[in-house]
């Protein structure tokens, strides 16, 4: 009879961290934040990832906006424990991969941090898509948070299929 008991752990691969980066983290990263995790959840080609946000002028444990709220829970999910955060080094030092909203947050992210170039990509120049500059609905209607949502489902999806080839061919 064999002994199982001095069995080697199967190694698991480290997880990869993914960072999405906008103003002031109540609208636009939270909302891709939810709505990654949620697609990577309901998807079997990947890899364990860790998705988070950060704004570059978020104001510490600022709630995510109640359009935002709103809109997530249209599509079953919340932001209702999210607690704004400002971009801080230690968070880009930690990730594999950060995705900014627009052109400017990525100028103004490498302004403040020039040495995380490589790893730092607008989300929709990433994947290939126009327009490459997700616009800012904070402070608009329900209407345009419904569709800033969507252009993220959108993005995050084609981010996902991206890094499932990108991956598969490691």
């Amino acid at each position: 009879m064999t002994d199982l008991t001095h069995k080697k752990p199967k190694h698991e691969p480290k997880p990869i961290k993914v960072l999405f980066v906008c103003t002031g983290n109540t609208c636009r990263s939270p909302m891709a934040q939810v709505i990654a995790q949620d697609l990577h959840n309901n998807t079997g080609h990947l890899p364990k990832i860790i998705y988070s946000s950060a704004g570059l002028s978020a104001v510490d444990g600022d709630d995510a906006s109640s359009h935002a709220k709103e809109t997530v829970a249209g599509m079953g999910l919340s932001l209702e424990n999210h607690k704004a955060r400002l971009l801080q080094e230690e968070w880009l030092q930690n990730s594999d991969l950060v995705f900014t909203m627009t052109n400017q947050h990525r100028s103004q992210l490498l302004s403040q941090y020039p040495g995380y170039a490589a790893k730092t990509f607008v989300l929709n120049r990433y994947i290939g898509v126009e327009p490459i500059d997700i616009p800012d609905p904070y402070g608009q209607s329900l209407e345009t948070y419904h569709h800033t949502a969507q252009v993220l489902k959108d993005s995050v999806t084609g981010l996902m299929n991206k890094l499932a080839l990108l991956l598969h061919d490691e």
